[in-house]
């Protein structure tokens, strides 16, 4: 029953039809990969390809002998070139989707309360740079408010096993167990929080349950598109890294504040705005004007405005 709930869920849409997984053979696998590279990105190839090792991955668990077929797959190069998505947000856009998600009727001391939840969450996540399941799995002992310079204590996330949906789990990684620091208008919004709660699990769900992240983005999805302002969490861990690139961080201690395994990831998270781009092609047009030109320059040899060549020794006769 699990092996054709996640059928349904995916690989129905990539046009993989019905069929017993012990008579699905390596090559039907690998025809699939190459149909669906030929209309998606290779984000969305991996993602195919990492369905199928779920399905047999579960098919295992259940006791059904059967190989895994991904482990044959050969490579395949998508040629579908990936729009970049708009991950930028100002802080204005986002007090404004803030606003109007709290001026939303609710209906019942549910809504209400996990309103708030999520209220909570993205002031942690603007302050501090958590990915959402890391936020959420925040408990009292995590907090360290009155230390003489407070931070969090991030050791564990909410995700799902084949067990259990939305419950604590490990760090996406090694390097995402770290203690982040908290200025003071988050420490405010924490003490705020603690009194609030009812629960450990600070951020849990009406019934003390961890949230589901899919509920979350999903109601996000749903404010942003009734406000008309393109927003989604993430787009609050982006804001953190380009902020502090911005401020000229040490990229080390960026990396280590987002629990990047390395710094190109916390480069990655970062984005210019179009004003950064106008002010460094100004920056470089002004350092070419300085440079002058041969025609005002008469008395300056060519040879300080051509490049440097390398001359290569003319093949011999012996070498042709």
């Amino acid at each position: 029953m699990r092996i054709q709930s996640l059928f349904r869920a995916t690989l129905e849409k990539y046009g993989f039809g019905p069929k017993e997984i012990t008579k699905i053979t390596a090559a039907e696998v690998q025809e699939s990969v190459i149909r669906y590279s030929k209309v998606a990105t290779q984000d969305e190839v991996k993602r195919l390809v990492s369905t199928w090792r779920k399905i047999y991955h579960i098919a295992q668990i259940e006791g059904v002998a059967v190989t895994d077929k991904t482990l044959l797959l050969q490579p395949i190069k998508s040629k579908i070139v990936k729009m970049p998505k708009n991950v930028s947000i100002t802080r204005e856009q986002f007090e404004k989707f803030l606003s109007c998600m709290m001026s939303i009727h609710c209906r019942s001391p549910r809504q209400i309360h996990r309103r708030i939840v999520i209220w909570y969450l993205l002031q942690i996540m603007l302050y501090c740079g958590l990915r959402p399941a890391e936020a959420l799995a925040l408990t009292r002992k995590d907090l360290h408010l009155y230390e003489p310079i407070p931070y969090l204590s991030i050791t564990k996330a909410i995700g799902s096993n084949f067990e259990k949906q939305f419950q604590i789990v490990p760090t996406k990684t090694t390097q995402s167990i770290r203690d982040v620091p908290i200025p003071y208008a988050l420490k405010t919004i924490l003490l705020d929080l603690e009194a609030w709660s009812k629960f450990n699990l600070l951020l849990a769900d009406y019934d003390g349950n961890p949230m589901s992240i899919s509920f979350i983005s999903n109601y996000i999805a749903i404010v942003s598109k009734n406000t008309g302002i393109p927003f989604n969490s993430y787009m609050l861990r982006h804001m953190f890294s380009t902020d502090l690139f911005a401020q000229h961080v040490n990229p080390r201690v960026i990396q280590d504040l987002m629990g990047h395994e390395s710094e190109s990831m916390s480069l990655y998270y970062a984005r210019s705005t179009e004003e950064d781009r106008l002010a460094a092609v100004n920056g470089r047009g002004n350092l070419m004007l300085d440079y002058g030109t041969p025609s005002n320059q008469e008395n300056v040899s060519k040879q300080n405005y051509l490049p440097a060549v390398i001359y290569l020794p003319t093949p011999s006769k012996h070498n042709k």
